[in-house]
């Protein structure tokens, strides 16, 4: 049941680079995450007063802080590479997250588990059809992000018996939404609602429905199923099995927005589900 969360989860988020593109007609990536989390904030505050009393502060600032530092770094390494090359690079939680925690805490992994990894990149490879000419600053940044992604999904596994999921995941999305309104004011100054007020003429329904998305679903939904699902999935399963973000993201691009479905995403795509499957068979998880 608990890979099947996960499975959701990464489902929703795939969804979410959907809703994503929708913001950015009227947003800047900055600023698109920074409403994003303020809008989460606002709706999860009354239920934080109210059991203000469950919330374990410490956590929330860690937990925070780590996903809004990949969210900032990947947000700041998308203006210098590809998209394929960020959506390549983000990936590689995957192997920072086992590599992390055999350094750390002396995890021992098996042979078979690092094949997956491999095998689960280089069909992220194939699903971005990847080209890498050269490595760039943003490519750096980008790895970066993925790293601090690791450590949030470390760390999750280590914290998320302590809290409820939703208090918890409500209480890491204030930290975020201060930290993200704080970087978009320092980088790009104030912003205004006006696309997502209806009646105001640069109002914009696509713009409205994808920050629906992207707080109800994307952030309030799934950071709460991950929280819950990672109580009883170990760390290095779950950077796997958020692959298949790629995997659904790719399948609303062909639904959606018309992007070609070409024999290299196919690839990529087998690839990842057989490392997943593969590794979730000999783990015993």
């Amino acid at each position: 049941m608990y890979i099947f969360l996960l499975v959701i989860t990464t489902f929703i988020w795939g969804t979410g680079f959907l809703a994503t593109r929708y913001t950015f007609e009227a947003y800047s990536p900055v600023w698109s995450n920074a409403w994003r989390f303020i809008f989460v904030a606002l709706l999860c505050l009354p239920f934080l007063v109210a059991k203000r009393k469950l919330v374990h502060l410490k956590d929330s600032v860690i937990l925070g802080s780590l996903l809004c530092a990949g969210l900032i770094l990947q947000t700041i390494g998308i203006k210098y590479t590809s998209l394929m090359k960020a959506g390549f690079f983000t990936n590689f939680h995957t192997l920072f997250t086992p590599i992390i925690l055999t350094s750390i805490t002396g995890r021992k992994f098996k042979k078979s588990f690092w094949l997956c990894i491999f095998i689960a990149l280089l069909g992220m490879g194939f699903l971005c059809n990847l080209e890498i000419n050269d490595f760039n600053y943003g490519d750096l940044l980008i790895l970066l992000s993925a790293f601090f992604f690791s450590l949030h999904i470390i760390l999750l596994e280590k914290r998320s018996h302590r809290s409820n999921p939703l208090i918890l995941n409500f209480s890491q999305s204030i930290v975020i939404a201060i930290i993200s309104l704080f970087y978009a004011l320092a980088l790009e100054g104030f912003s205004t609602l006006d696309p997502l007020i209806p009646g105001s003429e640069v109002y914009n329904f696509k713009v409205l429905l994808g920050f629906i998305i992207l707080c109800i679903f994307s952030s309030i939904i799934a950071f709460s199923l991950q929280i819950f699902a990672q109580r009883k999935i170990r760390a290095e399963i779950v950077g796997l099995i958020f692959l298949m973000e790629a995997i659904f993201a790719a399948m609303w691009g062909f639904i959606a927005l018309n992007e070609a479905l070409t024999t290299y995403v196919i690839i990529g795509a087998t690839l990842i589900l057989f490392a997943l499957i593969f590794s979730i068979k000999t783990s015993g998880k």
